[in-house]
C-alpha cells in the first residue's frame, strides 16, 4: 500500500511539473510598438512590423502584439510608459522620438527596447549614452543609428549635382537630434566648400514655418533643408508627417533633400533615401532575437542597411529643376507625383 501511495505521489508530482512546463512553454510573448502619430506612415509601419513578426514564426498562439500611439502629445508619453510597465512586454519597438521619455525610462524595469534611430544620443559632455565605442548597447536599448556614416555629406553631394548653388548659402532646420547637430551639418557642408548661413533646432512646427518663410525670398540662400521632421504644434496638438509634407509642397520654394525614401515620395526634390521597409526589417530581426532569449547587450547597433537615390519629378517641375540624364540613370526610383506613383529603375 505504501509503495502504491509513493508511486501515486511521484506521478502526481511529474504531472504537475509537466503542466507547469507546458504553461511556461506556451506562455505568449508580448511585443509593443510605440508609434509617434496616427498618420498613414506610422500606421503602415505598425502593420509591417506585425507581418514581419508573423513571417518569423510568431503567431496569435505564441505572441501578443500591442500598438500605442503618442498622437504627438507630450502628456501621452507618460501614460504609455505606465501602460508598458503594467504589461511588462518582452520587447518594445519605437521611433526615435520616444527614446528619452519612454525607452530610457524602461531600463529600471529591465524591458528591452529596439529603436529606429537615435542611438547617437549624447550627454552634456558629448559622450554616447546608449552604446559603447564598439557599437554595443550599454543600456536596455539597441536598434539603428539614424543615418549611416557620411550620409549627410553624400546627401549634400547629391543635391549639389542636381541643384548647384553657384555661390549661394544653405540654411538647415531640424527637431533636436543627435544625428543632425550644427557641428555635423557644418562639417559636411565645409567638406564640399558650401557655406552654412543658418542652423536652427525647433520643437514646434510654427517656428519652422516662420524659418522657411524668412529664407524663401533671401537671394543669398540656395537650399532650405530640414532634418528630423517637426510634428508638434504650440497648442500641444500633433502635426503628422503627411501635414508636414503638404505644407512644404505648398510653401517651400527652394531645393531641398530628404534622408528617407518616404520624404522624397511625398515632398522633397530628392533623397539619398534610407529604405524604410529594410530598416523595419532590421528592427524586427533584433526583436526576434530578443524574443528568443538573446540579451540586448549582445545585439550590436546597426547602420540602416540600404540607401538609394530617389527623385521626385513633380517637385522638380514645381520649382523649375531639370534632372540630368546621369542623375536619372543613377536613380532607383523616380516619383512622378506626391501620391506615391513612381518609375522604378531596377
Amino acid at each position: 500500500m505504501k509503495k502504491l501511495l509513493f508511486i501515486f505521489i511521484i506521478l502526481t508530482l511529474l504531472f504537475s511539473l509537466n503542466i507547469f512546463a507546458d504553461t511556461t512553454q506556451n506562455e505568449k510573448k508580448r511585443v509593443v510598438f510605440v508609434k509617434d502619430d496616427d498618420g498613414e506612415f506610422f500606421n503602415s509601419v505598425a502593420i509591417l512590423i506585425n507581418n514581419l513578426l508573423i513571417q518569423k514564426g510568431w503567431s496569435k498562439e505564441n505572441f501578443e502584439y500591442i500598438v500605442f500611439s503618442i498622437k504627438g502629445k507630450e502628456s501621452t508619453k507618460r501614460e504609455i510608459l505606465n501602460k508598458i510597465r503594467e504589461l511588462k512586454p518582452d520587447v518594445v519597438l519605437m521611433n526615435t522620438v520616444s527614446i528619452k521619455d519612454i525607452g530610457i525610462e524602461l531600463k529600471q524595469d529591465g524591458i528591452p527596447v529596439v529603436a529606429s534611430g537615435g542611438l547617437e544620443l549624447k550627454n552634456d559632455k558629448g559622450e554616447l549614452i546608449l552604446v559603447d565605442k564598439n557599437g554595443f548597447p550599454t543600456t536596455n536599448i539597441t536598434g539603428l543609428y539614424t543615418l549611416p556614416s557620411n550620409h549627410l555629406k553624400n546627401s549634400f553631394m547629391l543635391l549639389k549635382k542636381i541643384a548647384p548653388l553657384n555661390g549661394k548659402k544653405v540654411v538647415f532646420a531640424t527637431l533636436p537630434s543627435g544625428a543632425f547637430t550644427e557641428d555635423k551639418v557644418k562639417k559636411s557642408l565645409d567638406s564640399l566648400n558650401i557655406q552654412l548661413k543658418d542652423f536652427k533646432e525647433f520643437t514646434y512646427i510654427e517656428d519652422y514655418q516662420e524659418f522657411v518663410k524668412k529664407y524663401n525670398d533671401d537671394p543669398e540662400v540656395g537650399w532650405i533643408i530640414s532634418g528630423k521632421m517637426i510634428t508638434r504644434k504650440k497648442n500641444g496638438e500633433n502635426y503628422s508627417f503627411e501635414e508636414f509634407f503638404k505644407w512644404e509642397r505648398e510653401n517651400l520654394k527652394k531645393p531641398n533633400i530628404g534622408f528617407w525614401e518616404v520624404s522624397a515620395a511625398h515632398d522633397k526634390l530628392c533623397a539619398l533615401g534610407i529604405d524604410s521597409k529594410i530598416l523595419i526589417g532590421q528592427m524586427v530581426n533584433m526583436a526576434d532575437r530578443i524574443l528568443k532569449g538573446e540579451k540586448v547587450s549582445n545585439i550590436k547597433v546597426e547602420d540602416p542597411a540600404k540607401t538609394l537615390i530617389i527623385l521626385n519629378q513633380r517637385r522638380a517641375e514645381d520649382i523649375g529643376i531639370k534632372f540630368s540624364i546621369d542623375i536619372i540613370g543613377a536613380a532607383w526610383k523616380i516619383y512622378t507625383d506626391y501620391e506615391g506613383n513612381f518609375i522604378s529603375r531596377e
